[in-house]
């Protein structure tokens, strides 16, 4: 357990993040990293794009994975959904994460 004191090693992940979609989640994701990145935490952002790349939103490191659809006919509509999920875990296994929490 941790104390109020110690900063956790936290990653957020959606399938889309601003600006490439402009709704909920996608909207308050950067404004929720950069709250926790101000009461002391390590926080990243998962998220995908057309290209895979890094850059900093509002003080917080945001990575994207290329976005893919592995087995779409088999998979269906959630192929997308679906395959960022395997490849955010796959992301976060090697890394030390006290927390993930997928937003979608």
């Amino acid at each position: 357990m941790t104390t109020s004191r110690e900063s956790l090693r936290i990653v957020l992940s959606h399938i889309y993040c601003w600006p490439e979609v402009r709704r909920g989640g996608e909207r308050y994701l950067h404004e929720v990293g950069a709250a926790l990145v101000r009461a002391g935490h390590r926080v990243r952002i998962l998220s995908t794009a057309p290209a895979a790349g890094h850059t900093v939103v509002q003080g917080v490191p945001l990575t994207w994975l290329r976005a893919r659809a592995l087995a779409p006919g088999w998979l269906g509509p959630q192929a997308q959904e679906i395959t960022f999920g395997l490849q955010a875990g796959l992301w976060i296994a090697p890394r030390k994460v006290d927390v993930w929490h997928a937003l979608g």
